[in-house]
């Protein structure tokens, strides 16, 4: 109504980045098919500055860490240099026939630490 993104919206913005992340790293078969599905468990949004439908947003997002069946996603929303809303969450990696966690497949681990050029061990 007075020109400003809706709250709601930056939850989008973080799912949209989420799939292009995955989708980047050929990793949608690997995290969601019909035998593993990736859930999000939790998910917060720390609003720092407005914005408006017009900014020129650029969305970062990164895993953080992974552990044996999640992973800690961060996002970041800029809007030229300022730095407007910052976001993590959780997702699950769900075995569709149980409903329970599954194990992230080493392949999928290995690809992320690469490209996070993650140092060592995975968590």
């Amino acid at each position: 109504m007075l020109g400003h993104v809706n709250n709601v919206s930056y939850f989008m913005y973080f799912e949209q980045g989420r799939i292009e992340y995955f989708e980047h790293l050929n990793l949608t078969d690997e995290l969601f098919s019909q035998k593993a599905v990736s859930v999000v468990a939790d998910l917060e949004c720390q609003y720092l500055a407005q914005m408006y439908l017009k900014d020129p947003l650029i969305l970062h997002v990164r895993v953080a860490e992974i552990g044996r069946s999640s992973m800690e996603i961060q996002y970041a929303i800029m809007v030229k240099d300022q730095l407007k809303a910052a976001g993590r969450g959780t997702i699950v990696l769900v075995d569709t026939a149980s409903g329970k966690s599954t194990p992230i497949p080493e392949e999928a681990r290995r690809v992320i630490s690469d490209f996070e050029q993650w140092p060592g061990q995975l968590t």
